[in-house]
This record gives structure tokens, C-alpha cells and sequence, in this order.
């Protein structure tokens, strides 16, 4: 079954300062996915990743199997 989210390396960088590095996630039909951490960590930057709103750096993004860009 192909997974709703696929992100494989994804980096997010603001200038300099790399946000996420090399992350890997699948999240499968039927999963329920919570995001922790502290302020500064890359909540919001990885949900805008996963829900198109921000391309990434590097790395690859499926949504439903095909590619988020």
C-alpha cells in the first residue's frame, strides 16, 4: 500500500541555518501523527513541508504517491 506521506531527506534551510536535516517520515492511511518538541525544533517548518506550503531544500516529497512538487 503506498503511504499518504513520504519525505526522504528532507532539509529545510533559512540562509545559513539548516531547520531540518536529512528527515525521513511515511505516514501510512489510518495513522495519526502528533509532532513534539521544544520552540525552535522545526514543528511549524515541517508541517508547511508536509502540507506543500514550503518546498525543501533537498530531499523528496509523495503525497498519495506522487511527487509534492
Amino acid at each position: 500500500m503506498t503511504p499518504v506521506l513520504a519525505g526522504r531527506g528532507l532539509v529545510v534551510r533559512y540562509g545559513t541555518t539548516t531547520v531540518l536535516n536529512e528527515l525521513d517520515i511515511t505516514v501510512s492511511a489510518r495513522e495519526c501523527l502528533a509532532i513534539r518538541g521544544t520552540n525552535g525544533s522545526g514543528r511549524t517548518t515541517l508541517l508547511e513541508v508536509l502540507s506543500t506550503l514550503r518546498v525543501p531544500s533537498a530531499g523528496t516529497l509523495t503525497v498519495n504517491g506522487v511527487d509534492a512538487r
